[in-house]
């Protein structure tokens, strides 16, 4: 690959472009603000690391590649002044209209991915500049982070541009004339087709859309592999990965709504035909969803919020559900609705089990290092009614007795918690005791700290104190932050969770959150951690939550406390 170091202020390039500043550099181009010297105007200077050198053919494609863009330029498609080879170093470059920002390759990975208000005004974007494109004929062919500049602050809302439209199909012929067996183009974000070397379709920026689209919310890949050819054979011969499985592993989840899976999936079909007709399609149909999860938060719309758990992958933004709305005007296209949720999950069974074999070893291990307390009772033994001979949650978690000493000991810390707590209890809006299920095998305390599934589902709420907190214990009507994760006990699925940045807040006791967690979480104490497995009774019944939970579902949810106000 012909590549140039970075180049230094006041250098000439090109024989006619003064460098002011270098804007953003990768592997695959670098961006400088400039002066076109014979002008004196400003200009910005892309240089493009071509794989091979280039000959009079490949000059003149990526000449008329380049220009081609120009019928569409406008606020995100830059218009091209100049397209041209520098006789020097060889290496091809666009001059641009003057715009600064760094690409979206650089911005995207520091600390993880974008709030959503954030991705969608970008993606919106970025879809609206596609449609522009394919609207005068042009396909771009390559879209990544590194096509996407942004313009203004990364952390806050920001303009986009949208660069090197038409030249992915010009680099991938020249990568192939010189190694016939390479792989045509950037197999992290091109579509199957493009791969295996057959012409691209509008249809293929719609799958490197959905492709952005996981990038921008998670700050990661959502490839496994590494090398051009491991990430070939996973686009074209394995199994799409489900979004939310894929962002747990990588240490994201919750960083998208469940429905994300389904509306990935069909950006990501094989066929391009079964694909959504058209950026901005996708992009309607991705906006709903995230509207779809703030409603269901904030219960504008949605009848099952007073009675059901149903949490956004982020806080709702302080300005409220309108800030979802990104290009408003510019984007067009159909929203496609339907059962999406099936679709993601075809052909990835497989793919699932890895994974939650993965997960589940990690989580016994975890176990294994920590002494538990288990009850299958929601409140400590100073809630329930005096007489009451149901079980209590040991609070301390404490340790067996091995001597009158230690027994008098762990006797005055449990008084003292117990103490503690009671005033809180007289205060409960929930019942004050929940029945013990009978204990089996597959509901032992060993068994649920391990997450091992049962074979059916419990007739009552369980819970297991992971970990003892040792701050400020929890009643109903305080105002807590929890870190949780929510899988289905069936298959093991990790459906839903906080952001590991973005902790989940809400009011106990005021119907914001399933049944299950209004019981189940008062005495938890900050710092502690409780796995609650809910039966369907108590979390969404026989409606279910769409594709993310099937009708009477038990759930199993890991909850951290990380503060009561």
């Amino acid at each position: 690959m012909i590549a140039l170091p970075p180049l230094a202020q006041g250098t000439t390039f090109a024989g006619e472009y003064r460098i002011l500043e270098l804007l953003s550099h990768t592997n695959h181009l670098a961006l400088y603000g400039a002066i076109h010297t014979p002008s004196g105007e400003q200009r910005v200077l892309e240089l493009i690391f071509s794989p091979v050198v280039p000959g009079q053919a490949f000059r003149d494609r990526f000449i008329r590649a380049a220009s081609s863009t120009s019928a569409a330029a406008g606020p995100i498609i830059p218009r091209v002044l100049a397209a041209a080879i520098d006789p020097t170093s060889m290496v091809p470059f666009i001059a641009m209209e003057p715009f600064r920002g760094e690409v979206l390759a650089t911005a995207s990975m520091r600390g993880g991915g974008m709030q959503a208000a954030d991705a969608l005004s970008l993606l919106g974007q970025v879809a609206a500049g596609l449609g522009q494109l394919h609207a005068v004929g042009v396909l771009h062919g390559g879209l990544r982070p590194e096509a996407v500049v942004l313009t203004a602050d990364p952390t806050q809302r920001t303009a986009v541009k949208l660069i090197n439209g038409a030249l992915a199909k010009v680099l991938g012929d020249a990568r192939v004339a010189t190694a016939p067996s390479a792989v045509p183009c950037d197999p992290a974000w091109a579509a199957p087709e493009q791969i295996e070397g057959h012409e691209p379709s509008p249809a293929s920026d719609v799958y490197s859309l959905g492709l952005l689209a996981f990038t921008v919310l998670t700050g990661q890949r959502i490839w496994r592999g590494t090398a051009d050819a491991q990430i070939a054979r996973e686009a074209v011969k394995d199994a799409l990965p489900v979004p939310t499985v894929r962002a747990y592993e990588l240490g994201r989840g919750g960083s998208l709504p469940s429905a994300f899976d389904g509306w990935f999936a069909r950006c990501g079909a094989r066929n391009p035909a079964e694909r959504f007709p058209s950026p901005g399609a996708a992009f309607a149909e991705l906006q709903l969803i995230f509207q779809r999860a703030a409603a269901q938060f904030t219960g504008s719309i949605s009848p099952m919020t007073s009675a059901h758990l149903v949490v956004p992958p982020r806080p709702t933004p302080k300005s409220g559900a309108g800030v979802l709305l990104a290009v408003g005007g510019i984007l067009a296209g159909v929203i496609a609705l339907g059962a999406l949720g099936a679709v993601a999950y075809k052909g990835v069974v497989r793919y699932q089990e890895r994974a939650l074999e993965a997960r589940r070893a990690a989580e016994k291990a975890a176990a294994s290092e920590t002494k538990t307390s288990s009850a299958e009772v929601t409140t400590p033994e100073a809630a329930r009614p005096e007489g009451s001979d149901g079980p209590s949650v040991d609070i301390g978690s404490l340790p067996t007795a091995r001597s009158g000493r230690d027994r008098r000991e762990r006797d005055e810390r449990r008084a003292e918690a117990r103490a503690e707590a009671a005033p809180k209890a007289e205060t409960r809006e929930v019942p004050a005791r929940v029945e013990e299920t009978s204990t089996s095998a597959a509901t032992s305390p060993a068994a649920l700290a391990e997450g091992k599934a049962s074979s059916a589902p419990p007739a009552k709420l369980q819970v297991v104190d992971l970990s003892a907190g040792r701050g400020k214990a929890v009643a109903s009507g305080d105002k807590i932050t929890v870190r949780y994760t929510a899988k289905r006990q069936a298959d093991g699925v990790v459906y839903d969770g906080s952001h590991a940045v973005a902790p989940f807040s809400f009011t106990l006791g005021q119907g914001r959150v399933t049944k299950g967690w209004e019981l189940g979480i008062p005495g938890m104490k900050v710092g502690g951690k409780r796995r609650l497995v809910v039966p369907p009774q108590l979390a969404y019944g026989e409606k279910g939550l769409g594709s993310a939970v099937p009708p009477n579902a038990t759930l199993v949810f890991d909850l951290e406390l990380v503060s009561v106000d």
